[in-house]
């Protein structure tokens, strides 16, 4: 009906009575009975099964909400538990929830994920809203519930491109089961069991899990927050992309959190368009090249980080002589230990750059030909007679320096180049550590 439906959710309470059973004290399942009369085998599930199971038959609409709307609904859904009236039944996502917290504040990681529970968008990290609130998700929910029902908070306006499924004024009929119209959740389950389990008995053949073991509902009174992917690279030198095709199985770049292990490894979250990641790499010769708001992690060699398509990144080079090559804004850049560079490529924006400990190189302009096209940088920890500025293509009479309180500002024409903390003008005008 529409492709672009990624979630769904609906009330636990819509829920009336289980299909088959489960011992509660043993946990064993049992199965449906057989019904020789309606040629029912064993743990087959009939259409009285579905009736009684889905006993409102509510009809489904399909709505659009944004991210912080989606985090708002499923808040909503588990701030009276344990009241199961309203607690939300969902896919497509998967969520974890602290129910020590205040109502209203206990989701704290939320994950749209496909059908093989890989990330492919974070909404929620630690509590947080992650990304652009308004980015929106297309969901099928119960008109019940889009409605206003058990006071779900859904917008109810323009912004949700509701639309109804069911037809009350001409019902229809179509699909392999016919028994409740098109557009109902009876149908839906109907149709869904039709397609999926050929034969009748294997519809009832998974065993039964505990809530502990709970993949997409994770509360962690009971549970270990597993939400977020957590992915692990080999000890050998690891490509994230090869002609294209992501080789690392399940890191799409959103938000996904990676331990790139040994080896000269290589993760490219630009080309992937990606954002909202945690990247540690560990041994070896690592090129990362950064998304928007990607935290990266340098380990123990000399590591390359990128950041030249995505703002707001938090690079650190870790140990190890580090580069970092910087083309965007609102990065903040620590280079850590030993000696790192930090080259700010042409168009770049203003980023705070850190070179950590022993001797920095700090690259305002790193071509000829970007001159004329910096902006100032903040360097924040720059020492006379340790570190470097360098300005490739500059004559240093071009070049003022103007002491501001403690600091030093930096101009070529007029232009600011960079801002130094406690650097003592009157060193820099006698050349103390430039590079050209």
């Amino acid at each position: 009906i529409d492709p672009t439906v990624v979630i769904s959710l609906k009330n636990g309470g819509g829920i009336r009575s289980q299909i088959g059973s489960v011992d509660v004290v043993s946990g064993a399942k049992e199965t449906t009975l057989a019904n020789p009369s309606a040629s029912k085998p064993e743990g087959a599930v009939s259409t009285l099964d579905i009736e009684n199971s889905l006993r409102f038959n509510n009809t489904l609409s399909l709505v659009t909400v944004s991210a912080s709307k989606l985090r708002e609904l499923l808040e909503h859904g588990i701030a009276s538990y344990p009241n199961q009236g309203r607690f939300p039944q969902v896919s497509g996502l998967a969520f974890s929830f602290d129910l020590t917290k205040p109502a209203g504040s206990r989701i704290l990681n939320l994950a749209i994920q496909d059908s093989q529970g890989n990330d492919q968008d974070v909404v929620v990290r630690g509590g947080v809203l992650v990304g652009d609130p308004a980015r929106t998700f297309r969901m099928v929910t119960l008109n019940f519930l889009a409605g206003g029902g058990d006071s779900y908070p859904f917008a109810k306006d323009a912004s949700e491109q509701r639309v109804d499924l069911y037809n009350a004024t001409s019902p229809s009929t179509t699909g392999t089961a016919t028994f409740s119209g098109d557009g109902t959740e009876q149908d839906a389950l109907a149709e869904y069991l039709k397609v999926n389990h050929a034969t009748a008995t294997t519809a009832y053949n998974q065993t039964e899990t505990s809530a502990a073991q709970d993949e997409r509902l994770q509360n962690l009174a009971l549970a270990t927050d597993e939400v977020i992917d957590v992915k692990l690279g080999t000890a050998g030198a690891d490509d994230t992309l090869i002609s294209d095709a992501i080789k690392l199985q399940g890191f799409n770049g959103k938000g996904d959190v990676l331990f790139t292990g040994a080896g000269a490894d290589k993760v490219d979250i630009e080309a992937l368009s990606g954002s909202d990641n945690t990247i540690f790499t560990g041994t070896g010769a690592d090129t990362i090249f950064a998304g928007t708001r990607d935290i990266i992690t340098g380990g123990s060699d000399g590591d390359t980080i990128w950041a030249e398509d995505g703002n707001d990144n938090r690079l650190s080079g870790g140990e190890g002589n580090d580069t970092f090559w910087i083309g965007t804004s609102g990065n903040r850049v620590l280079g850590g230990m030993n000696d790192d560079i930090i080259n700010v490529l042409g168009g770049a924006g203003t980023n705070y750059l850190n070179g950590g400990a022993n001797n920095d190189q700090f690259w305002l302009i790193s071509d000829p030909g970007d001159v004329g096209k910096a902006k100032k940088q903040f360097v924040m920890d720059f020492k006379v007679g340790e570190d470097t500025v360098g300005l490739r293509g500059v004559a240093f009479s071009d070049l003022s320096f103007t002491q501001v309180g403690g600091d030093t500002l930096l101009k070529w024409n007029q232009v600011e180049l960079g801002h130094f903390n406690n650097v003592i003008a009157a060193s820099l005008n006698n050349q103390t550590n430039f590079s050209f």
